[in-house]
């Protein structure tokens, strides 16, 4: 209940247009020609290609997980849906027009620009995916259910990949590294938000002992009611019209049999 099924929605189309596009970069014969007569090295690296493959089926898993557990009620945003069906609208009619004009140089509608436009959708995802959890966290002033090892590794990962990304450029020559923009601005996205995230676990809302649905549950007012009706049933008046005594049902009883 305490993570965003919004975040889970451009989670999953994020991590399939970035692994579509990093294993076409790096396995792809023409779309790595087309890329070569732009850029001089690829820096597109088969831990690239693992890390957007496994961060699609992790992400699946965490769905599932999602459907089959109790959920609190919470549905994905009517917002979130349309935006989310506007762009693999266009990225599906793109990759029409681009397949019905096959074209074997870099241009508008070549399979590199496509590509690249996939790279695009996962940078404006990794945006927008962050921004539910941050206000889900605020509304329940908790971070309960959202966990905060997965926040450090995230954030772990993108230090890392900036660092790698930073010595193949100087090593090997940076004019991969401006063919490959997407992958540095996800990793100055991905350690912005999570600065966020572990400001409010470890600053802003450190009580972790409480569920966060206990102030929140729809029958709290009902459960309330019915156990002061049960709390105070036993000091009914008696048919004299005085008060019964303080033992409870067991005193009408023992009048009764008076």
């Amino acid at each position: 209940r305490g993570l965003s099924l919004d975040f889970q929605a451009f989670n999953i189309l994020g991590y399939i247009c970035y692994s579509t596009f990093t294993c076409a970069l790096r396995f792809n014969p023409s779309i790595r020609k087309q890329y070569g007569e732009v850029y001089a090295d690829n820096l597109v690296t088969i831990p690239d290609c693992f890390f957007a493959v496994h961060g699609a089926a992790l992400t699946l898993i965490t769905i599932g997980q999602c459907i089959l557990y109790d959920r609190g009620g919470q549905r994905v945003a009517v917002f979130t849906i349309r935006l989310l069906s506007a762009v693999i609208s266009f990225t599906l009619l793109f990759g029409l027009i681009v397949a019905l004009r096959p074209n074997s140089s870099p241009s508008l509608f070549s399979w590199l620009c496509f590509i690249y436009w996939l790279s695009v959708i996962k940078l404006g995802v990794t945006f927008f995916k962050y921004v539910p959890q941050v206000y889900l966290n605020y509304a329940n002033r908790s971070t309960v259910g959202w966990s905060i090892s997965n926040v450090l590794l995230d954030f772990t990962g993108g230090v890392l990949s900036i660092a790698q990304l930073m010595f193949d450029g100087a090593t090997l020559g940076w004019e991969g590294v401006v063919g490959d923009p997407i992958k540095f601005a996800l990793g100055l996205v991905s350690i912005f938000f999570d600065i966020i995230f572990l400001v409010q676990h470890f600053c802003l809302y450190t009580n972790r002992g409480e569920p966060i649905t206990e102030k929140r549950h729809p029958l709290s007012s009902l459960l309330a009611v019915e156990d002061a009706s049960i709390d105070t049933s036993c000091y009914t008046e008696n048919l004299n019209g005085g008060p019964e005594d303080p033992g409870g049902p067991m005193g009408v009883l023992l009048k009764g049999s008076d």
